[in-house]
């Protein structure tokens, strides 16, 4: 069996798959008859590293039912897919002016594989013809695949505090919800 061969349709069925479990773990969007919430709310979910903030998703609403995805600034190296951030949740307003919210975060993190595979040799008839014709070089392949973290809880907030949703591995995952002033 030629590898070479093989992984390329094994990278296909792998990135059909994920988008196929991509597709089916997406929600449908709040029905109309949702009551809205009494105004409309900016949520921003912000990493950060250190004091290096590593990007952000924004989202203004007015909806008590949120869905939310969108993937970090694109690394250095741009041939490289950047981490995917998700967050769907429910809120509440609550007496007090204080927010319930209800949630499921997910950080999916792309991983890198490399593989060198041998140069396949060929068989020399004679030594003229091994002078003809260049080495073969050995091939290099590449396989990315996802490793999610999902975390899922509740959370009483003020409007226009920032929490500390999770922290992962030196990141920190913040979320924000402000009222957002009437134009």
């Amino acid at each position: 069996m030629n590898l070479a061969r093989l992984l390329p349709a094994v990278l296909i069925l792998l990135a059909a798959s994920q988008h196929a479990q991509a597709e089916l773990g997406r929600s449908a969007p709040p029905s109309q008859a949702t009551p809205a919430l009494s105004t409309n709310y900016r949520l921003k979910l912000a990493a950060k590293s250190g004091d290096k903030a590593l990007g952000e998703i924004s989202l203004l609403t007015c909806a008590p039912v949120i869905d939310a995805s969108g993937f970090l600034d694109k690394p250095a190296d741009e041939t490289l897919p950047a981490t995917t951030l998700t967050l769907r949740g429910k809120i509440e307003e609550q007496e007090g002016g204080a927010l319930l919210m209800t949630y499921t975060f997910g950080v999916s993190t792309p991983e890198v594989s490399r593989t060198v595979l041998p140069p396949l040799k060929r068989p020399e008839p004679d030594a003229k013809a091994a002078d003809a014709k260049p080495e073969p070089r050995a091939s290099v392949s590449s396989f990315i695949s996802y490793r999610d973290h999902f975390s899922t809880g509740a959370l009483r907030m003020k409007p226009g505090s920032t929490y500390e949703l999770v922290t992962m591995a030196g990141v920190v995952y913040s979320l924000t919800l402000s009222p957002e002033p009437q134009k």
